[in-house]
């Protein structure tokens, strides 16, 4: 069985049984996830994070404090250069290292979903679902990152401005695309449903248009010049490894109608959870800005990584609680992250085991 299939499959059982709270379900939830990301090897960007484990060298005391790490051609933020320097210390292997950083990683990440989300076990499906475990099973530095994002939701929530710029900075020190999160703390206050209906259509006619990644090449090309357009928004805008998603293909399409969901269940969904009604502009704004920049890969991608998936995970639980059809609502949700699971392309990440293979 495919590797996803078989994690969509075990957490849709266990999060079904992890209803009788007498069972050790979130135990082995947490077990299988470990078990099947932390001992994998050969998954997408398995050999390029090794790699950066094999060469980068943190040393302030020569070069200063820097953002980046020199890693032959490339660069990589200081906060994971950090980690893999301790973790040479404390044992020099790179399979101790994943195992490790994502040991921890998941830690956060279930202590989050519990004490955010309604139901702790269809956020972890939904986690699974969504393809949010692709972050942690391939690109490893999204997956602490995204997890930090979460921390400074908490935050927002008790109106904690330095705290929530240190934990972005935290997050972006491990992953820089983490900066795109920093005005979450200020769009919670754009609360009018007819300023998200603007924003949204608005996104819709730029996507149309041809998409936002043109438009911004085309100021910041008139602002700062040709140069700074080729060196920079050029390489992402014409990269093939994020082509971004078709104009009103099944992506679009199901970040569209999620949008027009959470505009009209906004305040029933805030009623039945605190930390919801910020959670829904956040959301909001991530799709807003993923769909404007459809045609610019990496800016689109990154958005919907960093902000749209793990808030989805953390609201569409909520769901449940508004509708007196709890089953139906049940069964709706499983369809949708069908969809999402397909619409992804979930089931397609090559994996092999260290225990097994």
């Amino acid at each position: 069985m495919n590797i996803a299939v078989l994690l969509w499959v075990s957490t849709l059982v266990l999060s079904i049984i992890g209803f009788n709270k007498k069972l050790p379900t979130g135990l082995l939830v947490f077990i299988l996830l470990l078990f099947i990301i932390g001992f994998r090897v050969g998954t997408i960007d398995y050999d390029s994070y090794n790699a950066i484990y094999s060469t980068i060298s943190l040393d302030w005391s020569k070069n200063g404090f820097s953002w980046f790490v020199d890693i032959g051609n490339d660069k990589i933020e200081w906060g994971y250069a950090l980690l893999i320097t301790i973790s040479k210390e404390l044992y020099d292997s790179f399979y101790f290292f994943i195992f490790f950083y994502y040991f921890f990683t998941l830690i956060f990440k279930f202590y989050l979903f519990h004490k955010i989300s309604n139901f702790f076990y269809l956020t972890i499906f939904a986690y699974i679902s969504l393809g949010y475990y692709t972050m942690d099973m391939a690109t490893m530095r999204m997956g602490l990152a995204t997890t930090l994002v979460i921390v400074s939701y908490l935050f927002i929530q008790e109106k904690k401005l330095f705290k929530f710029i240190f934990t972005i900075l935290l997050a972006s020190s491990i992953h820089i695309i983490s900066i795109i999160a920093m005005p979450l703390y200020f769009v919670v206050y754009f609360r009018s449903t007819l300023f998200w209906l603007i924003m949204f259509g608005m996104s819709i006619i730029i996507s149309i248009l041809g998409g936002g990644g043109k438009l911004v090449a085309l100021l910041v090309s008139t602002i700062l010049g040709d140069n700074f357009i080729s060196n920079s928004l050029t390489r992402y805008a014409t990269s093939t490894k994020y082509e971004g998603f078709s104009l009103f293909g099944g992506t679009y399409i199901l970040l569209s109608l999620t949008a027009i969901l959470m505009l009209i269940f906004r305040k029933r969904l805030g009623e039945v959870n605190k930390y919801n009604a910020n959670l829904i502009v956040m959301l909001l704004f991530g799709i807003v800005f993923s769909i404007t920049f459809y045609d610019f890969g990496i800016v689109s991608f990154r958005i919907k990584d960093l902000i749209v998936i793990p808030i989805l995970c953390l609201v569409l639980p909520s769901f449940i609680l508004i509708f007196e059809q709890k089953f139906f609502i049940f069964f709706m949700l499983l369809i949708y992250c069908i969809l999402f699971f397909i619409a992804f392309g979930g089931m397609d990440m090559p994996y092999t085991n260290l225990l097994f293979n």
